[in-house]
């Protein structure tokens, strides 16, 4: 499934979902750093991240592509591509403006592109979608719905992962991991943002 398309419109067209199955692929998260496990003033993933991180990686990315996954935490987004017979993944990181910095700006770094190791014996492009099936802006805007969900009082967004709903279907779902001191959880949407309840993959 491919698609021309610009990388902005991501936001304003438009989180593991799933275990592997016979006739699934699935690509191996690239592990280049820690995932954040432990809350951060004032550090969780958020519409602005996914906003900074599109406008960041836009240039880095085929004008025509077919997603596999957006993986989002505090500090990063990656966005895995299928290329070919291949998953290459371009990923945005940050550093939070240290403390008393006049102007509160992350500073934003592109990674190079990587090749990310595929599992399975599937066909890999029914996992792939076209990048309008998704609006990360309409996923951000459920944060709270989540947060609501599994803590009000204490709970933060630590993950966000989007990709196909295989083995269980074919639509594209986002899953909003939610840590929380208490019990942490999640709960899914579809491509568009809109909360299904609670994960169930």
């Amino acid at each position: 499934m491919h698609a021309t398309f610009r990388l902005a419109s991501l936001l304003f067209l438009g989180s593991a979902l799933g275990s592997c199955t016979p006739r699934e692929q699935r690509s191996e998260p690239e592990k280049r750093e820690p995932a954040v496990q432990t809350r951060t003033t004032n550090l969780a993933v958020d519409g602005a991240l996914l906003a900074r991180a599109t406008r960041a990686l836009e240039p880095h990315l085929p004008k025509a592509m077919t997603l596999l996954e957006v993986r989002a935490t505090p500090t990063s987004v990656e966005m895995q591509v299928i290329v070919d017979q291949g998953v290459t993944a371009l990923r945005y990181r940050e550093k939070p403006a240290p403390p008393g910095a006049q102007l509160a700006v992350p500073t934003g770094t592109v990674d190079p592109p990587v090749q990310v190791p595929v599992y399975g014996n599937g066909n890999l492009a029914e996992n792939g979608f076209s990048p309008n099936e998704i609006d990360l802006s309409a996923i951000a805007s459920a944060f709270p719905v989540a947060q609501k969900a599994v803590d009000p009082t204490d709970g933060w967004i630590r993950e966000l992962v989007v990709r196909r709903f295989l083995p269980f279907g074919t639509a594209v779902r986002a899953r909003i991991f939610v840590e929380s001191p208490r019990m942490s959880g999640s709960i899914d949407t579809t491509g568009k943002g809109i909360p299904l309840g609670p994960g169930k993959m």
